[in-house]
């Protein structure tokens, strides 16, 4: 997992909420899912792609035995992606798609919830190696930001994080974020009574 100096991210997210008197989670994870569909994707992938090569140079007798070899050889292909972590080579982006917006969306129910003693409005995830990032904000803000805003800053974050400035991408996030909030939607007058420790939650 890609981790990095977040003491300039700790201070802006300090910062965003003492402005804003709003609750703002930075979580990010190196993957949301196992994708058993990548590995067995990539394992028959590979192991045709082989099995071709084989039987293009050697004849086996009796011709079951290639059926044999084919399904030996694919099963080692997937064994081979799964423990060298390699199945991140054939997802789908569908799948990453559909599997990061879950793993956020449960993330921010739970620092969503006053019953847990959390009231966060605001999450922005990203998953390093599904290349994925979503922000999340409750009912009240998105009367007032519309999703160009959201995708603004989105877009914002993905252009530092093409060239591996990911530390500078969150921080401007965040101060592109705090500049939205105060212009449109202004200083929440009643913030949370209890709020999480300012950092990036690693998942």
């Amino acid at each position: 997992m890609k981790q990095f100096n977040t003491s300039e991210i700790t201070a802006k997210i300090k910062k965003f909420e003492e402005n804003t008197g709003l609750e703002l989670i930075v979580a990010a994870g190196k993957v949301s899912d196992p994708y058993p569909g990548a590995t067995w994707r990539g394992g028959l992938l590979v192991g045709l792609i082989l099995s071709a090569l084989l039987l293009h140079f050697y004849a086996f007798e009796p011709r079951s035995l290639e059926v044999l070899l084919v399904g030996a050889i694919i099963l080692l292909s997937v064994c081979l992606i799964k423990f060298a972590g390699l199945n991140r080579f054939f997802f789908l982006n569908s799948e990453t798609e559909r599997e990061t917006s879950e793993k956020a969306s449960v993330l921010f129910s739970y620092f969503h919830s006053k019953d847990l003693g959390h009231e966060a409005s605001i999450l922005l995830f990203f998953s390093f190696t599904e290349r994925k990032i979503h922000l999340l904000i409750d009912s009240h803000l998105k009367d007032k930001l519309n999703q160009a805003d959201l995708f603004e800053i989105i877009s914002l974050i993905r252009m530092h994080f093409k060239t591996k400035h990911y530390e500078l991408g969150i921080e401007k996030a965040i101060e592109t974020l705090e500049q939205k909030i105060l212009t449109k939607v202004g200083k929440n007058p009643n913030p949370p009574t209890l709020s999480v420790e300012n950092r990036i939650f690693w998942f």
